[in-house]
């Protein structure tokens, strides 16, 4: 191999492990929080999704009940939901954006189970405890690694029958993260068996930067499995 080709070998090596090194650093609260506290939070929309309320006033999420919004961040959208009726449990890892969250949850007047917390803390809550979810960067956010059990997460948080609000984002991105890119065909290979797929399209009133990458997939979770 040439010079040439060894320092661009050993040079993608040594971005290999800092990407690796970046998704197991993001197992651990300090790493979010730092993130707040420099406005690094490219995620933060600054309100609510509009596919989110787009897919409530369409009836999506069903009648309001017991709703889940793993890595809620801000909780610009989890207020969003309560405010729609639904009873909302919220779970990030930052302080500060929990302690937002909690702040714009007293000035409304809304009861919410907001907590600061590793999302896996939820795996000790009863099984089917919630009837829908509502995902939207927890999955990108957390270390690839984890996708799997993340997955079997949420199968065990939702009922039968229940219904997981999935806004894929960023579909197809390579350059690492968090957010780490994903796939369909990925979730299809960690849902599939457990959940029913009822809407995969694109999303509607998607922010427009991120238009050419995300899609609003809904799937029912599925009796037995």
């Amino acid at each position: 191999m040439s010079d040439d080709g060894t320092r661009n070998a050993d040079g993608a090596a040594v971005a290999d492990e800092e990407a690796r090194e970046r998704a197991r650093a993001s197992r651990r609260p300090d790493f979010w929080e730092a993130l707040y506290l420099r406005a690094e939070t490219g995620w933060d929309l600054g309100g609510p999704t509009p596919v989110l309320r787009a897919a409530l006033d369409t009836g999506l999420l069903g009648e309001p009940g017991r709703i889940v919004v793993p890595g809620a961040g801000r909780g610009y959208d989890a207020v969003l939901l309560a405010e729609r009726g639904f009873a909302v449990t919220a779970v990030d890892f930052s302080a500060s954006a929990v302690a937002h969250l909690q702040g714009e949850a007293a000035a409304r007047g809304l009861e919410m189970d907001v907590r600061q917390q590793d999302v896996f803390a939820l795996e000790e809550e009863p099984a089917g405890c919630m009837d829908a979810c509502f995902e939207y960067t927890c999955f990108v956010a957390i270390d690839p690694a984890l996708r799997e059990r993340y997955a079997a997460l949420l199968t065990h948080l939702v009922r039968p029958g229940g219904r997981l609000l999935f806004l894929a984002f960023p579909l197809g991105k390579e350059s690492p993260g968090p957010p780490h890119g994903l796939t369909l065909e990925e979730l299809e290979g960690l849902f599939g068996e457990a959940w029913r797929w009822v809407i995969d399209t694109e999303a509607p009133a998607s922010v427009e930067a991120r238009r050419p990458m995300e899609r609003l997939v809904l799937l029912e979770r599925r009796a037995g499995a």
